[in-house]
C-alpha cells in the first residue's frame, strides 16, 4: 500500500510539475521550460540556447541547441550550412503541444511540431518546403551552431562553417567501445568521431559487434544526470553522434549530393526525442518507454538456444554431435551458424562440412529439438548461384558493385562481399525466396539475421530507391525477410541484435552477442550486456543470453542469464585442449536450460548492481527481475553474489547465503510464496531466504535424470534455510526443486 502511495504521489508531482510548463517573453527570447520532480530544462528559442539543470543546488547537467540545421549542396555545387529562425507570429506555442513557424529567409520555411513529455521533449515533425531551389540534402542535425570568428580561430578543422553544441562532461552509448566493453566516456575521450547509433556500425567508429545495436539514442550528461537524444522513428538518414573537441550533436547522413533523392517537400517524422532523468539507464528507459508501441512479444519465441558457432569457428561440423550436446544441456533449439551454407546468402548446404545435411536435419528433429539457421542480412559472395546483378548489388558512383566486411578493412578484399539492393524487385524475390526455401527444406523454428551492422556508408555507395537509405536500409532487408517467413510460418522466430522498441515490428528476439569484444573479461562484458538488455525486457522483448567462449567463467553468465532470459550457448563442446567438459559446468547450464523465466516483460531490481556513471561501469552484484501478474508486482528471479555491499538494502539484510546463488519461481508468484522454486547453487555453501510457509518437498537434481529427496535444510520463523553439498555430489547437481 506504500508503495502504491508513493506512486501515487509523484504522478500527482510530476503532473503538476509539467503544467509548470512556461512559455514567455523574456527579454524578447520566447522560452519553453519543463519543470520535471529533479530538473529544470529551459530553451530559448530565438537564440536557439537550451539548458537542462538539477532543481537543487541550479547544477547544469547539459547544455545546447535543439534547432534542425542542414548541410547542403546547391545546383552550382555550393555547399551552405543553413539553420532556420522562428517566426513567433506564425507559431503556436501551447502548454503540452504547439509547433514552431521555421524560415530558412528566400530559400524555404517549415514547421517543426513539438509535444512537452513528463521529462522530455518530443519533435513530433519536421516539415520543410523550398521555394524555388531543390538543395542536395547531406546531413541534417540537431545540436549545431555556425562558428563564429573568434571561435574559428580556436577549431581543430575548418572544412565546416559550424560545429556540435552540445556540451557536458560526457557521452554514454551502451558497450561502444570494445577490448573490454566500456559505456561512459569522457567528452574528451571520443575526440572528433561519428559513433553509430543505427546500422551504419563500423564507420569511422569503434567497432562493438551488433548487440545493442540499433540503439537509435545517446546519453550526454554528468553526474548529475543525463539527457538521452533519440529517433522516435525509423530515420531515414544514417544516425550518428557526431562528437568533436568534447561537444556533441545528433548527426542523419543523407549524402543527396552523391545519390540524389531530393525533393521539394519533406517530412521527417519524431526525427528528436528527449528524455532526463537522474542515470544514463534511467533516461533510456524513459525514451524506450515513450517510443513502445508493439506490446509484449510472445513468450513462445523465449527459448534455449544452442548455437553450433562455437564448434563451426573452430572447424568442427560434426551437426549429428552438435545436436547431441544441445540435448545433453537441456536446451530446446538448435542455430546452425555461419559455415552452413557454401557461401554468404545461397542458401545452399555446404556438403563438404556437412556431407549428411538432410539426415542430419532429421536428427536434430528426432531429439525432440527445434532447428534454426544463421543468415547473412547484406551480404551476397556468389552473385552467379544466387541469379543476382550489378542491378540488385549496391554500386558506387563509378556504377561498379562495393564490396564490405565487417570491418571496411581494404586489406581484407579477398574477404568481402556484395550488397543487396532492396530498390530491385529481383534482389526482393531472391531473399523471400531464400527465406521460404530454408523454411520449405528445413522446417526451420528460427532465423538469426547477422551483418546487418556492417553496412557501407553513405560516403560510398547507397540503394537506389531513397525509400530504402539510411536506417531504412537494413529495417528494409529484416522486414522483407521476416515478412516472408511469418507467410510460412506466423508463429516462427526471427533473432537479431538491437534493443530499440522501434524495431519490434520486425524481430521477436534480441539475441546478445557472443563476447568476442570482451577483450579477455567475458564476466565484465555480459554483465553491462545484460544490464543493458534490461532497457529491452521493460519493453516485452524476448531475450536470449548467448554465452562466452570460456566455461571456466561460465557461472557468472548464466547468474545474469537468470534474470533477463534464456540461456544461449556459443560454447565449443570441448574445453580448449579437447578435454570433456566438467560436470558441474555441464549441471549449471543444464539447470539454467530447464528451469529459465519462461515470460516476457520484466524489469530490474538493481539491489547492491550498479547502472554505471562517469568514471564507473556498470556492475553486475546481486539483482532480481521483477514481473507483473494480475496487477501485482512480483520478485520471481534472483541471482546473489557475495561481491557488493549489503548493509542498507532490506532485501539482501534479511537474506544470508554463502556462495553465489540463483533463485527462480517456476509460476508467477514471487520467489518467496511459489509453489515450486528452482534454486541453483554455483558453488559450496547455503542459502537462507524467507519463504511464507515451510516446504512440503525439497528435491535435488542431478545429472542423468537422477533426482533425491534432499534433506539439509531446515525452517524456521518463515525462513528457509538449503545447504549446498562439498562432496562428489555437487559435481553433477543442477540444483533443487523446493515445494
Amino acid at each position: 500500500m506504500m508503495m502504491f502511495l508513493r506512486f501515487k504521489f509523484y504522478v500527482l508531482l510530476s503532473i503538476s510539475l509539467l503544467f509548470a510548463l512556461q512559455l514567455s517573453a523574456l527579454t524578447g527570447d520566447s522560452v519553453i521550460s519543463v519543470n520535471s520532480i529533479n530538473f529544470s530544462f529551459k530553451w530559448k528559442i530565438n537564440s536557439d540556447e537550451a539548458t537542462l539543470k538539477t532543481i537543487v543546488g541550479n547544477s547544469t547537467v547539459w547544455q545546447g541547441g535543439l534547432l534542425p540545421a542542414f548541410w547542403l549542396q546547391w545546383r552550382n555545387d555550393q555547399k551552405q550550412y543553413l539553420k532556420p529562425e522562428v517566426d513567433l507570429k506564425k507559431s503556436k506555442l501551447g502548454a503540452s503541444n504547439g509547433y514552431l513557424a521555421l524560415s530558412f529567409a528566400e530559400k524555404g520555411e517549415g514547421l517543426l511540431s513539438y509535444t512537452i513529455l513528463t521529462s522530455g521533449l518530443s519533435f513530433d515533425s519536421l516539415y520543410v518546403h523550398w521555394f524555388s531551389e531543390i538543395p542536395a540534402i547531406i546531413d541534417l542535425y540537431f545540436g549545431t551552431s555556425r562558428l563564429t570568428e573568434k571561435q574559428r580561430s580556436v577549431v581543430s578543422s575548418l572544412e565546416l562553417p559550424f560545429w556540435p553544441n552540445w556540451q557536458s562532461d560526457g557521452f554514454c552509448i551502451p558497450t561502444a567501445k570494445s577490448s573490454p566493453l566500456l559505456s561512459f566516456f569522457n567528452s574528451s575521450s571520443f575526440g572528433n568521431a561519428n559513433f553509430s547509433l543505427g546500422s551504419f556500425g563500423t564507420s569511422s567508429t569503434l567497432y562493438a559487434a551488433a548487440y545493442p545495436r540499433p540503439l537509435y539514442a545517446a546519453a550526454i550528461g554528468n553526474n548529475n544526470g543525463w539527457l538521452v537524444a533519440g529517433a522516435g522513428a525509423i530515420p531515414a538518414g544514417a544516425m550518428y553522434l557526431q562528437a568533436k573537441s568534447s561537444c556533441g550533436a545528433i548527426r542523419y547522413c543523407y549524402r543527396e549530393d552523391l545519390w540524389g533523392g531530393e525533393t521539394k517537400s519533406r517530412v521527417w517524422e519524431k526525427p528528436l526525442v528527449l528524455q532526463w532523468d537522474s542515470t544514463a539507464w534511467d533516461a533510456y528507459a524513459d525514451l524506450f518507454s515513450v517510443l513502445d508501441f508493439n506490446g509484449t512479444v510472445q513468450a513462445s519465441h523465449q527459448k534455449s538456444h544452442w548455437n553450433s558457432w562455437g564448434d563451426f569457428s573452430k572447424g568442427d561440423f560434426n551437426v549429428k554431435s552438435i545436436a547431441d550436446g544441445a540435448k545433453q544441456f537441456g536446451a530446446e533449439e538448435v542455430t546452425l551458424d555461419m559455415g552452413w551454407e557454401t557461401s554468404q546468402s545461397t542458401a545452399i548446404p555446404d556438403l563438404k562440412h556437412i556431407p549428411d545435411f538432410d539426415k542430419d536435419i532429421a536428427y536434430i528433429k528426432q531429439q525432440g529439438l527445434e532447428l534454426g539457421f544463421w543468415q547473412s542480412l547484406i551480404w551476397v559472395a556468389d552473385t552467379l548461384s544466387t541469379g543476382l546483378t550489378t542491378d540488385d548489388l549496391l554500386i558506387g558512383e563509378d556504377g561498379r558493385p562495393r564490396r564490405n566486411n565487417n570491418f571496411h578493412n581494404p586489406f581484407w578484399a579477398d574477404w568481402s562481399f556484395y550488397c543487396i539492393d532492396p530498390t530491385s524487385k529481383r534482389a526482393q524475390n531472391f531473399l523471400k525466396e531464400r527465406t521460404q526455401n530454408i523454411i520449405k527444406r528445413t522446417g526451420a523454428k528460427l532465423l538469426k539475421l547477422d551483418f546487418g551492422y556492417a553496412i557501407p556508408p553513405l560516403d560510398v555507395a547507397a540503394p537506389r530507391n531513397p525509400a530504402f537509405r539510411g536506417e531504412n536500409y537494413a529495417y528494409t532487408l529484416i522486414r522483407i525477410i521476416s515478412d516472408a517467413a511469418r507467410e510460412m510460418d506466423p508463429g516462427i522466430t526471427i533473432q537479431y541484435y538491437g534493443i530499440s522498441p522501434l524495431l519490434k515490428r520486425v524481430y521477436n528476439l534480441i539475441a546478445l552477442d557472443d563476447l568476442a569484444d570482451a577483450s579477455g573479461d567475458e564476466p565484465g562484458g555480459h554483465a553491462q550486456w545484460s544490464i543493458w538488455s534490461s532497457l529491452a525486457g521493460m519493453n516485452g522483448s524476448a531475450i536470449m543470453a548467448s554465452s562466452g567462449y570460456d566455461w571456466f567463467t561460465d557461472a557468472e553468465i548464466l547468474l545474469n542469464t537468470a534474470i533477463i532470459g534464456s540461456p544461449g550457448t556459443v560454447l565449443k563442446r570441448t574445453l580448449p585442449d579437447g578435454s570433456a567438459i566438467p560436470k558441474n559446468f555441464i549441471a549449471h547450464r543444464k539447470a539454467l536450460n530447464l528451469w529459465y523465466r519462461k515470460t516476457t516483460g520484466w524489469k530490474p531490481l538493481w539491489l547492491n548492481s550498479a547502472k554505471g556513471k562517469l568514471g564507473s561501469e556498470p556492475v553486475l552484484n546481486c539483482w532480481g527481475r521483477l514481473e507483473t501478474h494480475n496487477g501485482i508486482e512480483n520478485l520471481t528471479a534472483l541471482s546473489l553474489r557475495e561481491t557488493g555491499e549489503r548493509k542498507g538494502i532490506p532485501l539482501l539484510e534479511k537474506t544470508k547465503w554463502k556462495g553465489r546463488w540463483s533463485i527462480l519461481s517456476q509460476d508467477s508468484l514471487n520467489i518467496f510464496s511459489s509453489r515450486k522454486l528452482a534454486v541453483i547453487p554455483f558453488d559450496g555453501g547455503y542459502l537462507s531466504i524467507q519463504r511464507v510457509r515451510k516446504p512440503v518437498s525439497v528435491k535435488a537434481i542431478f545429472l542423468n535424470d537422477r533426482q533425491a529427496v534432499f534433506t539439509n535444510w531446515n525452517w524456521s520463523k518463515g525462513i528457509f534455510t538449503i545447504y549446498s553439498p562439498r562432496n562428489k555430489e555437487f559435481e553433477t547437481l543442477m540444483g533443487f526443486i523446493v515445494e
